[in-house]
């Protein structure tokens, strides 16, 4: 996902350059890339919301956290960079279960542009190398005599016989 994003944030100002750590398999850029594309997809899938309406938890900076099982210090970090890009608006809203108003985050139409952006990309890219899958056959559990015999020949157990 990262590669398929990059051309996009990038060209929106959203990266900083950032020099490869080695003890990671992601340079801090792709994974600094890769919470950019998580965050823009998250919100593109909720739905719009009026100023003055209540929100669902998953619009603020926790709900996004833990929907994206991260913490809430890279989400925000995220979300102040997508701000003041303009791919986010910001606004204070009641919002379920919760008795003050809080920051609660919607895509503007530049993040909804990256965001559909991103995703026609990952689809493309979807398209352009389809899966590899290998059929390894019945599950095979030792000692239990599960899957020890092939499919079709358990099938054929099962099947009432037929007379004559």
């Amino acid at each position: 996902m990262a590669a398929r994003a990059a051309g996009v944030l990038g060209r929106w100002g959203l990266l900083s350059e950032v020099p490869m750590n080695a003890d990671s398999p992601f340079s801090p850029a792709e994974e600094e890339l890769r919470m950019f594309a998580r965050v823009l997809l998250h919100l593109s899938r909720q739905p719009r919301f009026l100023p003055g309406e209540t929100v669902p938890p998953r619009l603020t900076q926790e709900g996004i956290a833990l929907s994206l099982g991260t913490s809430r210090a890279a989400v925000s970090n995220v979300l102040v960079r997508l701000t003041s890009a303009g791919a986010v608006q910001v606004q204070r809203a009641h919002v379920i279960r919760r008795k003050q108003r809080v920051k609660t985050y919607q895509l503007s139409e530049r993040g909804e542009a990256a965001a559909r952006h991103i995703r026609e990309s990952m689809e493309r890219s979807d398209r352009e190398s389809p899966a590899v899958t290998v059929d390894a056959g019945p599950p095979q559990v030792r000692g239990s005599g599960i899957g020890s015999t092939p499919a079709k020949s358990r099938r054929a157990h099962l099947a009432p016989a037929h007379a004559g």
